[in-house]
């Protein structure tokens, strides 16, 4: 043993030349051709004089032997790739590493000339400081799946004192998505858990593609051995999380199906959300063409917000305000508007103004249904009060096309970033973490500004401070917004493609490093945070949650049928149980083929009816109208068993006579 270490750890030793010194932040050194160490590798110097050390991280490595030139080293072989060499050429490896910590840490001089060890556990946590943290927070392991754990500083990651976190990597390759997941578990089991104070935390998600977030609350089928050593090692369980709120779009203007492919009867349904007037007008620049939302536009758009809220002047004769509360009465309310202005002016507003408002207006319902509700006042996702510690609110929208996308995610965001201003604890937890992914689709570094957009930065920029904190990822980092990426403390680079590594905002990594970035494997990040002086390589195991394609064939998802939505539109009528219904539509279609078509009719009909007030005798009449016949009593009877062959015998009635 010397200096506290064994001799199986030492490698290899500093070597500082008088063309390449050492240096307060780099350092080089050789080390035996049998030593496991490569890019990304921790190691700590030893000065034998002083006792001072450093522990640096590999950036850097050569080999090379004596040969002066590749003809000498040619010849030497006799010109055969497999030929003994006369003599035996040495063979040397040597490494350039970045200084992480220094002991002592004043005065900064340059990196001692010693002993060079591979890092233990101990030498681990000193190099990245973990030994200084105060919140703790396990974000992979060093060194395999068998290797040391590696932990972010929570006051970093979560705020107040930076924040954010941007994850970059190859779509299919980097499994950008199952890292996060698993940051979110090691936040919920670990944050704050040996704390005094409030480190309640809370997180929204988003599912934009597939069905890879809808089974949150189900346990994993495909766990190695591995993964269960990183989450040992990690010191967290492998288990679901316990608590997922799940929303998604309502199916149709009921409002009571959600549009989702977590259909499955055996677990928790979404909860249908929708938009009613005021969530419209607050982003109608992502329902309508920008070249729709001019000066005039946006003028008489306030006009009515502010009246939203206080209540729109009466266009007739009225005695005080018109509170508008569905999307129907917002489009009745201007084209009243629109007929008082008489082809002239409506209280500063143009009538052609107020024409192309409600043309815009009037169309809504029918290009985003469902999602915008027609008659109702709207139900928003998220809690209107308070988020609930160590919960997961996954917002569905998988099933919506783009252009819906955008108005749920910019909706959903500008809420977050309003309830943000207030402070105060508005969230009910003391860290709310929003999840985005796609953030060069929605904060693109090129183009025009957008609402979202603004969100976005107000989020990075202010969202530390009052608990909110953004966890985005994306393909290419270089195409996000560079002041929301900037105000990201911590990062995460999984597998990156070349070309997007060949961009500038990759120059301050070493060749060898970019090059290892290239070809990350899946459950392998690059990780950079402002408690370690260097970027490190750490491995991270699958989420311990059922993945998407074996939810679905664990759990196959299910279409709400025409009679589903009939009873959902129907829940209202205070008049008509559910058997009611089922029974007066198979006696008005008795044939199960024609069934279907007249429920489809019949749900066209009730858009205009206040189904609160239906009766049974009012829904057999719509009925009717659909194409249904109403089954009559049967009053009519044989004459007699031995007629029953008779094709040409009457049926009689009750009394004896012929009907």
């Amino acid at each position: 043993m010397k200096d506290g270490h064994s001799d199986e750890k030492l490698i290899g030793r500093v070597v500082a030349t008088e063309e390449h010194p050492n240096t307060a932040f780099e350092f080089q050194f050789w080390a035996d051709k049998a030593a496991k160490i490569g890019i990304g590798s921790i190691v700590e110097v030893v000065d034998p004089e002083t006792g001072a050390r450093a522990y640096g991280i590999v950036t850097e490595a050569n080999a090379y032997n004596d040969a002066p030139n590749a003809m000498s080293d040619y010849l030497g072989s006799q010109r055969r790739p497999n030929a003994e060499g006369a003599t035996l050429r040495p063979e040397i490896r040597t490494f350039k590493a970045a200084v992480l910590r220094r002991e002592p840490e004043e005065p900064v001089g340059a990196a001692p000339i010693g002993c060079v060890f591979l890092a233990d556990d101990e030498a681990v946590r000193k190099a990245l400081r973990c030994d200084e943290m105060v919140l703790p927070i396990p974000v992979g392991v060093y060194g395999g799946e068998d290797g040391n754990p590696v932990f972010a500083e929570g006051v970093h990651l979560l705020g107040p004192e930076s924040g954010h976190l941007n994850v970059t990597g190859t779509s299919g390759l980097a499994a950008k998505t199952s890292y996060i997941l698993f940051l979110l578990t090691s936040i919920f089991q670990r944050f704050g858990a040996d704390a005094s104070d409030d480190t309640s935390v809370a997180a929204v998600v988003f599912n934009v593609k597939g069905t890879d977030l809808l089974y949150l609350d189900q346990a994993s089928e495909s766990l190695s051995d591995g993964d269960m050593r990183i989450y040992e090692a990690c010191g967290l369980e492998p288990k679901p999380f316990e608590n997922v709120v799940y929303y998604a779009p309502s199916y149709d203007d009921t409002g009571e199906i959600a549009h989702s492919y977590r259909s499955h009867k055996d677990l928790q349904k979404p909860i249908p959300f929708s938009y009613g007037p005021e969530q419209v007008l607050e982003h109608i620049e992502v329902l309508l063409n920008q070249d729709d939302v001019d000066a005039k536009a946006d003028s008489l758009l306030g006009f009515l917000r502010h009246g939203l809220r206080d209540g729109l002047p009466p266009v007739a004769d009225s005695s005080g305000p018109v509170k508008v509360t569905t999307l129907a009465e917002l489009v009745d309310y201007v084209e009243q508007m629109m007929v008082a202005a008489e082809g002239n002016q409506y209280k500063g507003h143009h009538a052609r103004t107020i024409q192309k408002i409600f043309n815009r207006l009037s169309g809504l319902a029918n290009r985003f249904p469902g999602l915008i509700a027609s008659r109702g006042e709207g139900k928003p996702p998220l809690p209107r009060d308070k988020f609930q510690d160590r919960t997961v609110y996954v917002i569905d929208i998988a099933k919506l096309d783009a252009d819906h996308q955008d108005l749920v995610f910019a909706a959903v965001i500008a809420d977050l970033r309003e309830r943000m201003s207030r402070g105060g604890g508005a969230f009910g937890v003391s860290r709310l973490i929003v999840v985005v992914d796609e953030l060069n689709k929605f904060a693109p570094s090129s183009g025009r500004e957008t609402y979202t957009m603004r969100a976005l930065r107000d989020i990075a920029a202010r969202g530390r401070y009052q608990g909110l904190i953004l966890f985005g990822a994306q393909q290419f980092r270089s195409r996000v917004d560079p002041q929301i990426v900037g105000n990201c403390s911590s990062s995460a680079y999984g597998h990156i493609l070349m070309e997007e590594l060949a961009n500038p905002i990759y120059s301050p990594y070493p060749p060898a490093v970019r090059e290892k970035m290239a070809n990350c494997q899946q459950g392998q990040v690059m990780f950079r945070h402002p408690h370690f002086a260097q970027p490190i390589f750490v491995r991270f195991p699958r989420p311990a949650v059922l993945k998407g394609e074996d939810g679905v064939k664990r759990f196959p998802p299910t279409e709400p049928t025409p009679l589903d939505r009939l009873l959902s539109k129907l829940r209202p009528a205070v008049n008509l149980q559910p058997n009611d219904i089922i029974e007066a539509v198979n006696e008005a279609f008795p044939v199960e083929e024609d069934r279907e078509r007249g429920i489809m009719a019949l749900l066209g009909k009730l858009k205009g009816v206040d189904v609160a007030l239906l009766s049974k005798s009012g829904l057999r009449k719509l009925l009717q109208e659909c194409g249904g016949t109403r089954k009559s009593v049967a009053t009519r009877t044989w004459r007699g068993v031995d007629e029953l062959d008779d094709p040409f015998a009457e049926p009689e009635d009750r009394n004896g006579g012929n009907a």
